[in-house]
């Protein structure tokens, strides 16, 4: 499993993201399979991945930037989703992972606040 942070920054800081206690306290983080899994969950929230300018930075194999705003899952949508999520991904369908995306899309919210969506693929 690949670990992704998403940390949501009012301006790009090099100096959070490589401060690791102060980006662990304001990033959720999901594990997925693939770089391509990301790009699928950014996208069935409607935000697209780009590339981003940051290199060296502290534990992180890979970053991007989200671009647009991504729509939180309403609570009667969400089994829908979640189905839609497996059917695209082959991923097992249990607890975990239903948990899992259950609170990343309660994160949704205060990633949409900031500034700038950013997503680091963890190095671990």
């Amino acid at each position: 499993m690949i670990h992704f942070s998403f940390v949501p920054l009012q301006k790009l800081d090099l100096i959070t993201l490589n401060n690791l206690e102060e980006r662990y306290e304001i990033e959720d983080v999901l594990s997925l399979s693939s770089s391509d899994e990301l790009k699928i969950i950014v996208e069935l929230l409607g935000g697209k991945l780009d590339k981003s300018p940051f290199e060296n930075l502290k534990e992180v194999d890979a970053s991007w930037l989200i671009t647009g705003l991504l729509n939180p899952i309403c609570e009667n949508e969400f089994d829908s989703f979640y189905q839609k999520w497996l059917g695209l991904t082959g991923r097992d369908n249990n607890m975990d992972e239903y948990g899992q995306l259950m609170c990343f899309n309660s994160c949704v919210g205060k990633l949409n606040q900031a500034t700038h969506k950013v997503v680091l693929q963890n190095a671990i």
